[in-house]
């Protein structure tokens, strides 16, 4: 099976730069902040959400969507998903604690395998 596993890119660090600048100045109850991320190889698609939530707690929160994937497909398959110690067999939506006094990172780490290709477009 071809899995790799990377922390975010220099993109996704940006991006978590302003969430955390974003989360420090915001007063919003909900969702603080959302991007979604387009995991291509050829045909084969799979967004994948990341955001803060003042009701985000470490682990699968069910009443803000997140939902554990089944376990990752035979070689040969593509799939993608963020994984961690405390997610299961992984999402594709990965909300993480952040509120109006939250000042920091979060880092969500990524699980892919290309299937048939050979090349990976992360965008």
């Amino acid at each position: 099976m071809l899995k790799k596993c990377y922390y975010l890119n220099r993109k996704m660090i940006v991006i978590l730069f302003w969430i955390s600048i974003f989360v420090e100045s915001s007063a919003l109850a909900q969702s603080v902040f959302e991007e979604a991320l387009e995991i291509s190889v050829g045909v084969n698609i799979q967004h994948l959400v990341f955001d803060v939530s003042p009701e985000a707690k470490d682990g699968i929160d069910i009443s803000l969507g997140e939902e554990e994937q089944p376990p990752i497909p035979p070689t040969g398959s593509f799939d993608s998903r963020f994984i961690g110690s405390s997610i299961g067999e992984g999402l594709l939506k990965d909300i993480r604690f952040g509120n109006s006094s939250f000042i920091g990172t979060h880092v969500h780490e990524l699980s892919y395998q290309v299937g048939n290709g050979n090349e990976i477009k992360i965008s």
